[in-house]
């Protein structure tokens, strides 16, 4: 179905960028949209208000969770150069989401309830929304990189089919914030991993990329960790800060 929406607007002749990614966001809102009438009544408000800061707290982190190389990934006159961008990036991904659930595992061994409303056993959704959510920003520029706009199309269709089936059938099963998070985490991740496939794929010899080569483009992109990974971080914060 995904493919058959999509297929149609390229094949009549009009799959600019702008339109394909409009059209998929447009269609991912629409069932999203439809699907909150029931949502709504599978879940109580305190399991909206989990969710709420589950997800602010996500977007806080995911700020730090590759120090912003992402946005580096389209500069590089050479895919090979923009490649090692995207595995020092994931490397950081992986050490920031392992720095998380060292954390997260501390505060349930302590008992401390650092996040008021949210219960210990919840944070341990945080590291893995992290790394799914990371990777798919990730992989994101790099299809931005390679104009695999259709690809990103789809993959938003099957984020908002993701989360919504998710967040339904969990709501049905089990009930409580737990149907919530799963839905939210998958969504956010949907995609990212074919995407990431599709990458190795295309770059099977930069991916053995030896740990300088990497380590010399991250050096050459530093300014993104110093001044856009604060600044994001700074507007999250203002948005998710209570009015």
């Amino acid at each position: 179905m995904i493919n058959r929406i999509l297929s149609n607007i390229k094949s009549r002749g009009i799959a600019s960028p702008s339109i394909i990614l409009v059209v998929s966001s447009v269609v991912g809102q629409g069932v999203t949209m439809s699907a909150l009438p029931l949502i709504t009544r599978l879940y109580s408000p305190e399991d909206f208000g989990t969710l709420a800061i589950y997800a602010a707290v996500l977007t806080l982190l995911l700020s730090f969770s590759s120090l912003k190389y992402e946005l580096a990934v389209t500069i590089p006159s050479s895919d090979s150069e923009a490649a090692g961008l995207v595995l020092g990036a994931c490397l950081i991904l992986v050490s920031t989401c392992l720095t998380c659930l060292v954390i997260v595992i501390g505060l349930d061994i302590s008992s401390v309830n650092l996040l008021a409303g949210i219960s210990n056993k919840y944070l341990y959704m945080i590291p893995i929304g992290l790394f799914g959510a990371g990777l798919y920003q990730l992989m994101t520029y790099w299809q931005i990189r390679k104009h695999g706009f259709f690809l990103i199309g789809k993959t938003r269709l099957v984020q908002s089919l993701s989360m919504v089936g998710c967040q339904v059938g969990m709501g049905f099963l089990t009930g409580g914030a737990m149907g919530l998070l799963v839905g939210d985490t998958v969504g956010r991740s949907a995609g990212g991993l074919q995407m990431a496939k599709g990458f190795f794929l295309q770059n099977k010899t930069d991916y053995r990329q030896n740990w300088r080569r990497i380590y010399i483009v991250l050096r050459r992109y530093v300014d993104f960790p110093k001044f856009s990974t604060w600044s994001t971080f700074a507007s999250s914060l203002g948005m998710q800060m209570p009015t």
